[in-house]
């Protein structure tokens, strides 16, 4: 038995073995032994953090600016849920104003969630809350 992370409910939970980990899935979300029993990302979420760190590289690359924090962040609980988190709060980082200062909020997850490869991700409220950050900022994501 497994509680879904979707319904809230215990559910018998099917099992596939890949390699050295066992694969499981609840309600549709899979779940893997070698995350200790963390759920796995989809692929569109993969691709969204493979954008993410690719957007970082760029940072560095183009503006000399690290992301340690943000990184940080990523890898303790996935480039979704750092975006998540980030639109949560009303407050900008630091590394947020470091981009306005740079003039590059291009290169900021409020920037990259509001691409339309990236709505099936986040809730019409979450890219209302990029969309209008950035506009504060006198960003045009449009």
């Amino acid at each position: 038995l497994k509680k879904s992370m979707k319904c809230g409910e215990m559910h018998f939970a099917s099992a596939k073995y890949a390699g050295n980990r066992v694969v499981s899935a609840v309600c549709g979300t899979l779940y893997c032994s070698a995350s200790g029993g963390k759920r796995m990302s989809t692929e569109i979420e993969q691709r969204f953090e493979a954008i993410i760190i690719e957007t970082c590289r760029r940072t560095l690359k183009e503006t000399g600016h690290r992301t340690t924090r943000f990184l940080q962040m990523f890898h303790e609980i996935g480039g979704l849920r750092t975006a998540q988190e980030l639109l949560a709060t009303e407050r900008v980082t630091e590394g947020y104003i470091a981009m306005w200062e740079l003039g590059r909020l291009d290169l900021t997850i409020e920037a990259l969630i509001l691409k339309p490869e990236w709505h099936a991700l986040f809730t019409d409220a979450e890219r209302e809350v990029a969309r209008e950050r950035l506009k504060k900022y006198g960003y045009n994501p449009d």
